[in-house]
């Protein structure tokens, strides 16, 4: 399995409960395509540098985890479709960043 980070922009005028079933669905995604999520960090609302579907600000989410090679097209399509995600980005990590260091200190991780 390799490292990844996801980020992703959410609407901000959902609610916290919708936004929260908005990141319990993108983790659900991860988990069934047999990822391990290691870290959830919730960025807070920020502007955006353009306005996008005429929102000027977003909620931002940003999420590191492992998963095998094949199955990340398949979160691409589940926040490609998910209608209050309204930008997102998947990179596979060369690098372990520093706040990963401690959760990853035992294992040996592929990057």
């Amino acid at each position: 399995m390799r490292l990844y980070e996801t980020l992703f922009a959410i609407k901000p005028d959902l609610s916290k409960e919708e936004m929260e079933e908005v990141i319990e669905g993108v983790k659900k995604n991860i988990f069934k395509n047999k990822g391990e999520i290691l870290l959830i960090e919730d960025m807070g609302k920020k502007n955006l540098a353009y306005e996008v579907q005429k929102y000027k600000t977003a909620y931002y989410i940003l999420i590191y985890f492992r998963m095998d090679p094949a199955n990340v097209e398949n979160l691409y399509k589940f926040l490609r479709y998910s209608e209050p995600i309204i930008r997102y980005i998947v990179v596979k990590l060369e690098y372990i960043p520093e706040k990963l260091k401690n959760i990853l200190k035992k294992e040996e991780v592929k990057v």
